[in-house]
């Protein structure tokens, strides 16, 4: 080998190292950003849901102490009154009913926004009222599963409560399903959620990159929050699986 050989040769050796680092560099540059990315996005669902969680519990509050005394106290009057035509009696009466049908879902609405159940007895009790809610209004059996696991904190606990109340509404608003099963499992300080229904499923190519519905991008977004992950297994007209791994931090 000559000397013109020899340069030429540590030439292309030079150049093919300076190619290498280059991508490199480069693809190091792009998962940096993509992690960026990621976490202004978890940063930004994070906001997004402690917002409304915050909003939530306003108007509950907003709700519970001045709209609900307000229609007591105006059932308490009405109470008072003594009619005497039978109409008016009957009158009175189907008024004081409409007061009652009120209160009962200004309660309904006030729970919802903000889980009385989850605040007095925690996580369990509070699935076992949404489950007893969900069959009183659809002919549907819900199975639910539990094993101990470590103790949760507060917004752990709304996180998960709020994963299976959506979870519930979609089921029971899109699927057809006749029969549902929950499973919250623990093991290795990870927490297992699986959402299980045998309706109609979900389109066979969907993917969590393309998923439009605002049910299933809440979800999404939950889970990644507490900084797991949402996976969906799912055919057509054989039913849909929802599972949660979550990371339980001690």
């Amino acid at each position: 080998m000559n000397a013109y050989e020899a340069r030429v040769l540590i030439a292309v050796a030079i150049s093919t190292f300076l190619i290498a680092l280059i991508v490199t560099v480069l693809v190091i540059l792009l998962f940096i950003q993509h992690r960026k990315n990621l976490l202004l996005q978890q940063k930004t669902s994070m906001g997004e849901i402690a917002s409304l969680e915050f909003e939530r519990a306003r108007i509950a509050a907003d709700l519970h102490d001045d709209l609900g005394p307000l229609l007591a106290a105006i059932k308490f009057r009405v109470g008072l009154l003594s009619p005497s035509s039978s109409e008016d009696q009957e009158e009175i009466k189907q008024s004081v009913d409409h007061l009652d049908e009120a209160i009962q879902r200004l309660r309904k609405i006030s729970n919802n926004l903000l889980p009385t159940a989850l605040e007095r007895k925690g996580l369990v009790d509070a699935v076992y009222e949404l489950i007893n809610q969900a069959m009183r209004v659809k002919n549907i059996t819900i199975e639910f599963e539990y094993d101990t696991f470590p103790a949760l904190s507060k917004d752990y606990e709304v996180h998960f409560y709020r994963i299976i109340q959506e979870s519930l509404s979609n089921c029971l608003k899109h699927a057809n399903a006749t029969n549902l099963r929950i499973a919250l499992t623990s093991n290795d300080n990870v927490i297992n959620l699986q959402i299980i229904d045998n309706g109609k499923g979900l389109p066979a190519n969907i993917s969590l990159e393309g998923i439009s519905g605002r049910g299933l991008i809440g979800l999404k977004n939950r889970a990644s929050i507490m900084g797991g992950e949402l996976l969906i297994h799912s055919h057509p007209e054989k039913g849909t699986i929802l599972e949660f791994e979550i990371p339980i931090h001690a």
